[in-house]
């Protein structure tokens, strides 16, 4: 396994598991993303984000290295624009999920100069 495929499997795999550790702390109380009302289809797109860089990063080629980009570009957006506007501390998820999409962006590009 090539290096861009290692960041870009691995990335995808920290932005899927992201969802299920707790995201904000509150209170002294951490929530996952499934926990928060109203949060369930952004969880399951994280999943869905994460999963898909994670495949196409382990498949390899120009094109695949441009899906995982776009996912990890997408799913590190997507974090901040959620936690935006939150008044509560970022937990290790969210942590986790940001470094995800930031680690499938660079294998990405990676993959794209390689190929």
């Amino acid at each position: 396994m090539k290096k861009n495929q290692l960041l870009g499997v691995s990335g995808g795999g920290l932005l899927a598991i992201g969802t299920f550790l707790p995201m904000i702390s509150m209170f002294g109380m951490g929530f996952t993303l499934w926990q928060i009302p109203g949060q369930m289809i952004v969880a399951v797109l994280f999943v869905v984000l994460g999963a898909a860089a994670a495949f196409t990063a382990f498949k390899g080629g120009k094109t695949m290295s441009i899906v995982s980009l776009s996912c990890g570009a997408i799913g590190a957006i997507l974090l901040l624009v959620k936690t935006q506007f939150t008044f509560a501390a970022f937990g290790i998820g969210a942590w986790l999920m940001l470094v995800g999409g930031l680690l499938a962006i660079v294998g990405g590009v990676m993959g794209m100069k390689e190929n």
